[in-house]
């Protein structure tokens, strides 16, 4: 799962994927609802919840004879917490790496495991930035 939300695996085709802005030229477009705690939290059943997007007429009288729970939203709603709409334009620095090692035989987890290690002297220098950030951040509100 990391692997794919680092976006070490994606097809080619996702970096110029045309539906990243939510049009498409399907009748209906179905994804995973990622975002729904926030949006409609006692819609979440910790299981996942499916959105679907109606782009066209006729995806509508589909959509319509179907037989589920529904809750209605707005895309410009569901976008910023969905990264399926985030912009790809360029594939992950370590994507060629991942398919090297995998047409090589080893285990998909071995190589995302191996590839998105972030040594400890990184992690560390990220913790005192943030945590430097948060130090100016309070003093400033402090002066005001």
């Amino acid at each position: 799962m990391r692997g794919f939300l680092f976006d070490i695996y994606l097809r080619p085709s996702c970096y110029r994927c045309k539906c990243k802005n939510g049009v498409s030229h399907s009748d209906l477009t179905i994804a995973d609802f990622w975002g729904i705690d926030e949006l409609i939290p006692d819609f979440d059943d910790d299981k996942g919840v499916g959105m679907v997007l109606i782009n066209t007429e006729k995806g509508k009288h589909i959509f319509e004879r179907l037989s589920m729970e529904v809750r209605l939203s707005v895309l410009s709603d569901v976008m910023p917490l969905n990264g399926g709409f985030k912009e790809c334009r360029k594939p992950h620095p370590k994507r060629a790496f991942f398919f090297q090692r995998f047409a090589a035989g080893e285990a998909v987890n071995s190589i995302v495991k191996d590839l998105l290690h972030v040594p400890l002297w990184q992690r560390v220098v990220r913790w005192i930035e943030r945590m430097l950030k948060c130090f100016l951040h309070k003093s400033r509100i402090k002066k005001t």
